[in-house]
């Protein structure tokens, strides 16, 4: 990080970070990002040392499975917008639990798991999800 007290005329190089002080306004270009009105000048950091962050979910889905049909693995994607206890199961056409896949509390992301139905007859199985008050389910097909 670098710091200028004489508006960017000139750049020194500093190690601790943004001072605890209010900061009135911010830019970017395509190299820098600069923190503008502290008390001790203008701020300024390269952009590609900037922490990525990554842009959470809108809303509760659950995505059909890929593939489908599949044999014998297959994967289901879900989303969380806010921090829930998940539980994500897989029923056989009679309603009869088969699996149980997750059973947890989970932040806010967006989450890939793995099925393995090598061990299942070919069929139509249900995957559900409830996170919270949201609840869904999606029919995935075995075949072997």
């Amino acid at each position: 990080m670098y710091l200028s007290d004489n508006i960017g005329l000139n750049w020194e190089a500093v190690d601790n970070g943004l001072p605890k002080t209010q900061i009135y306004s911010l830019a970017s270009n395509d190299r820098y990002l600069f923190a503008g009105g502290t008390i001790n000048g203008i701020w300024r950091r390269q952009l590609s040392e900037m922490i990525d962050v990554k842009e959470l979910p809108d809303n509760f889905l659950l995505y059909q499975n890929y593939p489908n049909p599949f044999n014998p693995g297959t994967t289901i994607t879900y989303s969380l917008p806010k921090q829930a206890f998940v539980e994500l199961k897989i029923y056989d056409l009679l309603g009869r639990e088969v699996t149980t896949l997750v059973n947890q509390e989970q932040k806010a992301d967006e989450y890939k798991v793995q099925f393995d139905g090598s061990n299942l007859p070919s069929g139509m199985y249900i995957y559900s999800i409830q996170a919270g008050e949201f609840r869904a389910s999606k029919k995935l097909l075995l075949i072997k």
